[in-house]
């Protein structure tokens, strides 16, 4: 039997009538997702009826195992799976077919189907192994003896013994069985994807140690002629596992939401375009850690900080939201990071152009709201972006 589903698209609300959902499934949607849709409950204020608005928020939350809540992006499609791809590295031709996904769930089906055949080819191409170091107390010798254990204790029967282990028990493998898992236990995928996760996580569960892993892991690893065909396995890893919001039960069954933060999207997405398409003798340091005050270790970390011949030039913060003017808090901020970083322009980046821009001269200070919209061609929309700060007289 399908599920039912209840859909909503980012920033609206739709009205339910008191009886369409439980009072339970309520509570536990205000109680674990307060921060994807605000929940107004049914009362004589509201002609006795749910309001459900969706917050900055994507994806599917699974009510109850009849039962499933869509927030669907404002933004198309095409565009939203680009910024996939950008802010998450993915291979360009790994979209040729998913841009065709008609909908957000047959989108995370075919990259669940992706990682999961990527893993079982790997698994007949045998997965990487790597050494692991042990310290053990055995009743043989295996590897080197603790000599000075060893001696004090001379009439023990067993041995400090340390050994090192080609095993396919890594982290490599690991992070891979982690996301596997969370994708066959969601119940989002289609029958056939969830048929392939499920066997590529047998696969690697017959070998390696089952745990949760961080989506941190992901990121910064270092790869080898021996594992370099891991680095899309874990970014696509690294996807799932970022969008995996907590578990929550209905009687036997697991129900795990997908969730996708667009504010977090929109900053990697910005930050990875200009980072590809930037001209030499520029750069950007996305996140950069700024020390404030030494002596109580004070640092901020701003979105961006571009920087022209070394020299840092402009601070970006991004904003997922479209306001009408520039909010206090938004700007004080932006002004706070250039001041720290010594650059001659601020920027507010926004998904599309705020209604009363923001262009003003503070002393040293050249602070801009600007536009990265991503409701036409995302690459024209950098384009123009790019040459709006390129062009900045600061910066010449």
């Amino acid at each position: 039997m399908a599920r039912q589903q209840l859909r909503l698209t980012e920033y609206e609300t739709i009205t339910l009538p008191a009886d369409d959902l439980p009072t339970e499934v309520g509570r536990r949607l205000h109680q674990q997702f307060s921060q994807q849709v605000q929940l107004v409950a049914p009362s004589i204020l509201n002609g006795n009826q749910w309001q459900l608005t969706a917050q900055g928020w994507i994806g599917t939350i699974p009510l109850t195992r009849d039962l499933t809540l869509t927030i669907q992006p404002k933004i198309p499609l095409t565009n939203l799976f680009g910024m996939v791809q950008r802010a998450y590295q993915f291979e360009p031709r790994w979209l040729d077919g998913l841009t065709e996904a008609a909908s957000l769930e047959q989108f995370y089906d075919e990259l669940a189907a992706m990682l999961a055949r990527k893993v079982l080819h790997r698994g007949r191409n045998g997965f990487h192994r790597t050494y692991i170091s042990h310290t053990e107390f055995l009743p043989y010798l295996r590897g080197q003896v603790n000599l000075r254990r060893t001696l004090r204790s001379p009439h023990s029967p067993v041995l400090e013994c340390e050994y090192e282990e080609h095993t396919v028990d890594n982290e490599d493998n690991q992070i891979l069985a982690w996301a596997l898992r969370q994708i066959a236990r969601s119940g989002l995928a289609a029958p056939a994807t969830h048929h392939l996760a499920a066997q590529a996580f047998r696969t690697l569960q017959k070998a390696v140690s089952i745990a949760p892993v961080s989506p941190a892991r992901c990121v910064g690893r270092r790869y080898t002629r021996l594992n370099q065909d891991y680095r899309p396995l874990h970014a696509l890893s690294r996807f799932f596992l970022e969008q995996t919001g907590p578990a929550h039960q209905d009687g036997d069954h697991l129900l795990l939401p997908f969730l996708l933060d667009m504010a977090t999207l929109f900053e990697r997405f910005a930050a990875a375009w200009l980072q590809t398409h930037l001209p030499p003798p520029w750069q950007v340091k996305i996140q950069e850690h700024i020390l404030v005050d030494p002596h109580t270790h004070l640092t901020v970390r701003p979105d961006m900080v571009l920087y022209q011949n070394g020299r840092p030039v402009a601070v970006i913060d991004t904003k997922y939201k479209a306001p009408r003017t520039i909010q206090s808090d938004d700007f004080s901020q932006v002004v706070a990071y250039a001041q720290v970083k010594n650059c001659p322009q601020a920027i507010l980046l926004y998904p599309q152009e705020v209604t009363r821009p923001l262009n003003l001269t503070l002393p040293n200070i050249h602070i801009r709201s600007l536009a990265f919209p991503l409701t036409g061609d995302l690459d024209t929309a950098g384009q123009t972006l790019l040459r709006q700060i390129i062009n900045e007289p600061s910066a010449t």
